[in-house]
């Protein structure tokens, strides 16, 4: 039960304030020693080669121990919640314990733009796996979900704050069942907030190969939310290996939202290129256009991005900083220039995450189950 108090107060206060975890693990990350700012100079690297293009491995060899201790303390917490949970509900006697693999993330994030706004984002994400039950059960907690957002915030990953914002949600998952060629995925919980919003949404894609070169990708996803009724997200997105292994693919795809009680439509389109420079740097570039087919302007805005992904600390705390230029409607689609910043944290001791990899998915027929 002491365990079981312990995450609950650490789940408690994250939602309060993961800004501040996030804020303080990127102080200690860069304040790691009293060196002149001219030797970090000194350790540029512009050539595309096996060295970082910011040489940090002195950065990381003199971090404090402290923030080790924190994401082992808290990798281990998030473990031993989700063991205790599985083991009780569904690992017989004697039966060997299988590799779990839940996790805690924490993002914060900061945008601002030229024609006058500013707005930040912080949201929590928990993951817990139930590996000894039946099915792929996960159990599922986050502060703030993306199903509130609109489809360019989904689409693009630049979060803002919404009027829904305030609230948890909880529930359970089926996650990657094979049906013949197609991968599906099954959520049912509640939002918590006041009054209570149950939901259940459901997603069915499938991936396959047009040829050596290229991959196509669909995605249907269907929910219902008390709070704002049925919607539907459906995706489109085609994949050109231009040298996958090095980390250089290009993606060109469309995606469309309804909501039914809105009865609104939200449209899409986007290309991509992702590079990534080396183990620690990720570029990638992104042009689009969203709409919204019933009003009289239909286009809602246009951009042109370029975001820089660069693994911080380790393999848990990443750094993305994206300039971008928009045309939106709401300013007559004149010129706004602005930046995007977010700092993500990533606690789990079984599973490897690198925020700098980008694959094109397999083909759905021929993924294990």
């Amino acid at each position: 039960m002491g365990m079981l108090h312990s995450f609950i107060s650490f789940a408690s206060q994250c939602y309060v304030k993961p800004r501040f975890l996030l804020l303080v693990s990127v102080f200690a990350a860069f304040k790691v020693s009293a060196t002149p700012y001219a030797y970090s100079l000194e350790s540029i690297h512009y050539q595309r080669t096996d060295q970082a293009l910011v040489d940090t491995d002195w950065f990381e060899k003199q971090s404090p121990s402290w923030m080790d201790q924190t994401n082992d303390y808290l990798s281990d917490l998030v473990l031993d919640f989700s063991e205790y949970i599985d083991h009780g509900l569904a690992k017989d006697d004697g039966e060997q314990a299988f590799t779990n693999k839940s996790y805690i993330k924490i993002v914060a994030s900061e945008k601002y733009s030229h024609r006058g706004y500013y707005d930040s984002d912080e949201r929590v994400s928990v993951r817990v796996d139930l590996p000894h039950t039946e099915h792929d059960w996960k159990l599922i907690l986050e502060t703030d979900p993306d199903d509130y957002d609109d489809l360019e915030s989904k689409q693009r990953g630049i979060r803002t704050q919404s009027p829904n914002k305030h609230g948890a949600f909880g529930g359970v998952r089926l996650q990657d069942e094979q049906l013949s060629h197609w991968r599906t995925s099954f959520d049912i919980g509640v939002k918590l907030r006041f009054p209570i919003d149950p939901f259940v949404r459901a997603e069915l894609y499938r991936v396959g190969k047009l040829s050596d070169d290229w991959t196509v990708g669909f995605s249907q996803e269907v929910f219902y939310f008390d709070s704002k009724g049925p919607g539907s997200l459906t995706g489109l997105n085609f994949y050109y290996d231009v040298d996958e292994a090095a980390g250089q693919i290009f993606k060109i795809g469309s995606s469309g939202q309804y909501l039914h009680n809105d009865e609104r439509w939200e449209v899409l389109h986007q290309a991509q290129y992702f590079d990534r420079i080396n183990e620690k740097h990720l570029m990638e570039y992104s042009i689009g256009i969203s709409l919204r087919p019933h009003n009289a302007d239909e286009v809602s805005n246009y951009w042109l991005s370029a975001s820089w992904v660069h693994k911080l600390y380790k393999n848990w705390l990443f750094l993305t900083v994206t300039p971008q230029l928009e045309f939106p409607r709401e300013f007559d689609y004149q010129f706004n220039p602005g930046i995007f910043i977010e700092v993500e944290a990533f606690f789990s001791k079984n599973r490897e995450v690198n925020r700098l990899n980008r694959y094109i998915p397999a083909p759905t027929s021929t993924r294990a189950n």
